[in-house]
């Protein structure tokens, strides 16, 4: 079975995100410390949406949903 690659990693505070390339899609990895919260799978779209949205969540712009924690 084929593993996830990491990509990226982008941190601020305690914030952190990392985005894996994982067949014909992306996955976003959040973090709060330690703790990783879940993540988000990005579809149909480029490796720059996927690092797009890690630094927006890194940033604070956005949250998970309740359907994507603990994903993965």
């Amino acid at each position: 079975m084929e593993k996830p690659i990491l990509l990226h990693s982008y941190w601020r505070d305690k914030r952190k995100a990392e985005v894996y390339k994982y067949h014909d899609h992306y996955i976003v990895r959040c973090y709060h410390g330690d703790e990783m919260l879940g993540t988000r799978i990005i579809k149909e779209h480029s490796e720059r949406y996927a690092e797009d949205a890690a630094e927006n969540y890194v940033d604070g712009l956005w949250e998970l949903e309740d359907k994507e924690h603990g994903i993965f």
